[in-house]
């Protein structure tokens, strides 16, 4: 068998492809583009080791094809991925807002006044890492089509078996179930109005953006409960926001009304010009 001879990798950035996928810059007519860089590594020595630093330019998915070439020129390639983004956070859109679904609507759902052993909540399309909403960073990353001939029997040598290419870890190939680039939820309670963070948080790595919470403590007129909801993308960072809801079961009392003038009996006389 031929040892190996010497390493090729190659870093390419994903591109958006017209289905919501991820691929390599490759077109019909560009079938292997050219990388971000390659660097050779020449293999001298049985078991020797080789590493790379690379720094991108730009946030974005980023695919790192390694070539290993032996003695007889055979090649085989190896494929993963990685997410570069040191600068995005975590926020949240207004118009889709947290809220009490067990609110009453007119109250703009901050009051509740029935059913007082439950409350829920929803989220939906509340929180958001914009650029990788915008920038498919969780999309399913297309298969890498096979390229390249010498001209002689290797013809679309270059190719990535499943067996090498990323389907495991935290970015493999497959999609990365989120909502707007969120991926899971951890959800706290407390009853009162005044606590502004949660001492513990009761639900963790839920992906569902709603709840429904069933009560210990029988919510009393003029109780109020806090709800927390901690959002996490997919590089770990967060965002917490709150919502307190007001329980008040009490119909309102309406007193018989009378009618009393501010003037004694009589005439009173004015002029106007």
């Amino acid at each position: 068998m031929s040892k190996v001879a010497r390493y090729a990798l190659e870093v390419f950035k994903l591109v958006k492809a017209g289905d919501g996928t991820l691929k390599e810059p490759y077109t019909d007519l560009v079938p292997n583009p050219v990388p971000l860089t390659i660097t050779e590594f020449n293999e001298t020595s049985e078991g020797g080791t080789h590493s790379f630093t690379f720094q991108p330019q730009e946030p974005g998915v980023y695919s790192w094809i390694l070539e290993v070439n032996d003695k007889a020129n055979n090649s085989a390639y190896v494929r993963r991925f990685v997410i570069y983004d040191p600068s995005s956070t975590v926020t949240s859109n207004s118009t889709q807002p947290l809220y009490a679904t067990s609110g009453n609507p007119e109250s703009d759902f901050k009051w509740q006044s029935t059913n007082p052993r439950n409350v829920s909540f929803s989220w939906t399309r509340h929180f958001l890492n914009e650029l990788h909403e915008s920038g498919y960073f969780l999309a399913r990353i297309r298969l890498f089509p096979a390229s390249l001939s010498d001209g002689g029997d290797r013809d679309g040598y270059k190719k990535i078996p499943d067996a090498n290419d990323d389907t495991e870890g935290t970015r493999g190939r497959d999609a990365i179930p989120n909502e707007r680039g969120i991926i899971k939820y951890d959800i706290a309670y407390a009853l009162g109005k005044n606590q502004l963070s949660p001492q513990a948080y009761q639900y963790t790595d839920r992906t569902n953006p709603s709840i429904s919470i069933p009560l210990s403590q029988t919510l009393q007129d003029g109780n109020s409960l806090s709800l927390w909801v901690r959002a996490y993308d997919i590089l770990g960072n967060t965002k917490v926001e709150r919502h307190v809801l007001h329980y008040d079961s009490t119909k309102p009392e309406v007193s018989s009304l009378e009618l009393e003038t501010n003037v004694g009996s009589g005439h009173m006389n004015f002029t106007s010009r």
